[in-house]
């Protein structure tokens, strides 16, 4: 039964308002209090309502009842992220990074949000790691940030080598090409 509501508040939350999702999803936890998945949809709703506050809890309990549950961790550094609370994201993450090591999507978010502290070299190791773990989606985004925080600590040629292999990602786009000469012009 607790999997046929989880199931149906899915389908709720994907087609239906936030209250009817919201009392499917009510109806789910009373079935499965424990059950992370739903908590973790059940945040979704909220985050998609601008609830915030409740779908970080929502997130933090799916956390704690699954802690190796790399969806919703994920989702709570997004939504700190987005939130600007570096502090908790960057623990976050680490958290994460810990639970599951091989998610190249933390090193990546771990990248952004060091970027947005202004930490560039930190945010270099945490993106260079995401490329290490060969991503299927993002290598394209991932070299674009590690060229340009290259050419902001003035290693001109780094930054070249980070634009050059996203040429390689797509050689036939002319925006890719772009980025390349820049690179060895210094920033102003």
């Amino acid at each position: 039964a607790a999997a046929t509501m989880t199931t149906t508040g899915t389908k709720t939350a994907e087609t239906a308002s936030g209250p009817e999702a919201r009392k499917q999803l009510a109806s789910a936890l009373v079935q499965s209090p424990n059950r992370a998945e739903v908590h973790r949809i059940l945040a979704m709703v909220e985050l998609a309502d601008g609830e915030t506050a409740r779908g970080i809890s929502e997130l933090r309990t799916a956390i704690r009842l699954s802690p190796d549950d790399e969806r919703a961790r994920l989702a709570l550094a997004a939504e700190l992220l987005a939130d600007e609370q570096f502090s908790e994201a960057e623990q976050t993450l680490q958290d994460a990074i810990k639970a599951v090591p091989g998610s190249g999507h933390a090193h990546y978010l771990l990248g952004l949000t060091y970027q947005r502290q202004g930490n560039r070299a930190a945010a270099l190791r945490a993106l260079q790691t995401a490329l290490s773990l060969k991503p299927l989606l993002g290598a394209n985004t991932i070299y674009k940030m590690i060229g340009t925080l290259q050419k902001h600590k003035q290693d001109p040629n780094a930054a070249a080598r980070a634009f050059a292999a996203r040429v390689d990602l797509v050689p036939n786009d002319p925006g890719m090409h772009v980025f390349l000469p820049n690179a060895l012009v210094a920033p102003a």
